[in-house]
């Protein structure tokens, strides 16, 4: 028959259980852990709202450059299309004129 010793099972009960300086230490380490990346996070959501804010002045600005433009280069196509159609109107007349000459 084994018998178990006094010290093998005080060995064996301390390896189980946790000390409170270690808890401690670990509760402070996941605390410092948490608010670095917390405020971490802060900072990154303040640097990338202004980042976006930036980001979206620049795509109206490029958007409104964009839309005055294509608005110029509309305006004058739609006044060449305008003198082209006057021209063939104009061609079409004649020819109606010749063709009642004509008989």
């Amino acid at each position: 028959m084994k018998v178990n010793s006094p010290n093998r099972s005080r060995k064996f009960s301390r390896r189980n259980t946790l000390s409170p300086p270690l808890i401690v230490a670990v509760t402070l380490v996941v605390m410092l852990t948490g608010g670095a990346l917390w405020g971490s996070y802060q900072l990154g959501i303040e640097a990338g709202a202004s980042i976006a804010a930036e980001g979206v002045d620049a795509a109206s600005l490029r958007l409104e450059l964009n839309s005055d433009a294509s608005y110029s280069d509309i305006h004058l196509n739609a006044g060449a299309q305008m003198d082209a159609m006057a021209l063939r109107l104009g061609d079409m007349q004649a020819d109606l004129l010749r063709m009642e000459a004509l008989g």
